[in-house]
């Protein structure tokens, strides 16, 4: 999902000790078609709810061609919003791999 223009990746605490990184998935393998939920950091301002198809489009074909079944859901929670501002103005976000 890095490879989705706007999706950063992002790490952060959360306490003294808890380090958060993004994104961040969690699979739910006990059906049949799993279920998964993802948390991530997109640039803003971006197309919040275009980004959230294009990740779950993703997701999708990389689920069903790695395990040969399709997850039956699929959430994502945009857990951060990253201004562009915060970028050097000659450089572009650089999605990490």
């Amino acid at each position: 999902m890095l490879d989705v223009p706007g999706v950063l990746r992002s790490s952060s605490r959360i306490g003294p000790i808890t380090r958060r990184e993004l994104p961040r998935a969690v699979v739910d393998m006990s059906t049949p078609h799993p279920n998964i939920r993802v948390d991530v950091a997109l640039t803003w301002p971006s197309p919040v709810a275009e980004l959230c198809r294009d990740i779950r489009a993703r997701i999708d074909v990389e689920v069903t061609r790695i395990i040969g079944r399709a997850p039956s859901r699929i959430d994502i929670a945009v857990t951060e919003l990253i201004a562009e501002e915060t970028f050097p103005a000659d450089a572009e976000p650089e999605p990490a791999r």
